[in-house]
């Protein structure tokens, strides 16, 4: 069963491997500048929102089917390269967050030299996205102006890739719409497109990974009608499969990283979620 997401990193406790977190705790703070008054008190001037800290500690562990060391190297890249994720617990998303430490406790080695078990502490700090600049301070009223200039941005980006999908521009303009309305941070919602685009070719070539599709057949799909369907109605099996992802009753993260690639599986589930309630 999937608990969560944070980029490649899928929590979840399953028969066959255990990977989850514990001693979660989240940090929301604001800046204030401190005003010194002569004979009184100070006062405080609120000046902007802090950036959310999250702690917690994973364990990797051969008795629960992982290898301990793999596991820590996917998270030192993730460090390393600075890249930011949504965190996704319990299918509530709760923001966009880079990996700012981790430290890492080889608890259990044997006499051949394994590792056995691995506990890391982990430090995320919110990753903050610019909000769009042309976006008026009345949300209500320019809400639907910024998501139409979202869905441009993301259907520029994406004009090419979807063209050789044989994406008509209508279509490409469509999905963009549907791509960009569900996730906050433009580039994030163009990653995720290009993945679901990435799909759809590799279905049209008739050779998605052994991973992918494998998460089909979970799913329900007949990967060969997929392939065929894939030719002559790009978008409309794009978003089947979406549709499906977000119906299925399997390892949605598992799916979402095994179809689309582990950095976007996250913001796919988000996109799929949407689709699924129409």
């Amino acid at each position: 069963m999937a608990i969560g997401t944070f980029g490649p990193v899928t929590f979840e406790v399953s028969a066959e491997k255990t990977r989850t977190f514990d001693e979660f705790q989240r940090k929301t703070s604001a800046k204030f500048e401190e005003h010194a008054i002569i004979g009184q008190k100070a006062k405080l001037e609120f000046i902007s929102p802090g950036l959310d800290e999250i702690s917690f500690q994973v364990i990797f562990s051969a008795f629960h089917g992982l290898n301990p060391l793999n596991e820590i190297k996917q998270l030192r890249e993730i460090v390393q390269t600075g890249e930011y994720h949504p965190l996704i617990i319990g299918g509530e998303t709760l923001g966009n967050f880079a990996v700012e430490s981790i430290s890492e406790a080889w608890k259990y080695i044997d006499n051949k030299g394994f590792v056995l078990y691995i506990a890391v502490d982990v430090s995320l700090k919110e990753y903050y996205v610019e909000p769009d600049p042309n976006a008026k301070t009345n949300e209500t009223t320019d809400t639907t102006a910024v998501q139409e200039k979202k869905a441009e941005k993301v259907a520029a980006a994406v004009k090419e890739p979807a063209k050789k999908t044989g994406m008509s521009v209508g279509q490409i303009a469509d999905m963009a719409a549907i791509v960009s309305s569900c996730v906050r941070d433009p580039s994030l919602a163009i990653t995720g497109m290009e993945s679901i685009l990435t799909a759809t070719q590799d279905l049209q070539a008739g050779n998605p990974s052994v991973a992918a599709t494998a998460s089909y057949v979970r799913m329900g799909l007949d990967v060969a009608n997929l392939a065929v369907r894939a030719k002559n109605d790009p978008m409309g099996t794009a978003i089947t499969v979406l549709d499906t992802l977000g119906n299925t009753t399997t390892d949605k993260p598992a799916a979402a990283k095994s179809i689309y690639g582990a950095k976007a599986g996250g913001t796919v589930m988000l996109i799929a979620q949407r689709v699924k309630e129409g």
